[in-house]
């Protein structure tokens, strides 16, 4: 008798940074647990890579407000201009 063993699909850092960058286009503005919802641990720690890329692109801003609080996204193109020394 063999085993039976259950395979989860796994979500690809590139679906994932998709899916994130369309919804954030779309609401403009979110926080990353009302995007993460109630997915599977792997899916979050996929989901906040997929964040971590879309901020080093340039295409959202995020923000967070206290240690262990929510992440607040934005996208890139409504955010409030960032002045500064250059």
């Amino acid at each position: 008798v063999l085993p039976k063993v259950e395979v989860k699909k796994i979500v690809s850092l590139e679906e994932m940074i998709d899916k994130m960058a369309a919804r954030i286009q779309s609401a403009f503005k979110m926080s990353f647990k009302e995007f993460s919802g109630k997915k599977e641990r792997g899916e979050i720690i996929v989901s906040f890579l997929a964040l971590l890329e879309l901020v080093k692109q340039g295409i959202i801003n995020a923000e967070q407000e206290s240690r262990h609080g929510d992440i607040a996204l934005e996208s890139q193109s409504v955010s409030t201009p960032k002045y500064g020394p250059n």
